[in-house]
């Protein structure tokens, strides 16, 4: 299939699929001609089908989805500082202190 003949059945099927009766009986035709039309206006309506929004933006329910996302974020287990995590950080601080020290003085 070429790229302009490609270009004009691309059209025709989203006319086709956004209800235009007129598109019906030619692409019928073109789809017959080859399997690879067939597949092509496959391709072409799943893609169509996927990306149309199906539901009604007004009817999510914000506060329920909230009250969701709220309780998986408590249910998270809360990290605790510890000593051991303190004692590192004073050592890692302490060393090069004494070696300062004792070089310096």
């Amino acid at each position: 299939m070429e790229i302009g003949e490609q270009e004009k059945f691309t059209i025709a099927i989203t006319r086709f699929l956004t209800g235009d009766p007129e598109e019906e009986a030619k692409l019928a035709a073109w789809i017959e001609m080859s399997e690879i039309n067939k597949q092509y206006f496959d391709q072409i309506k799943n893609i169509w089908e996927a990306s149309s929004l199906n539901f009604n933006p007004t009817i999510i329910n914000t506060e329920e989805a909230l009250r969701k996302v709220l309780k998986r974020v408590s249910k998270r287990p809360k990290r605790k500082m510890s000593w051991i995590y303190f004692k590192n950080i004073a050592a890692a601080a302490l060393i090069p202190l004494l070696l300062g020290n004792f070089i310096w003085f």
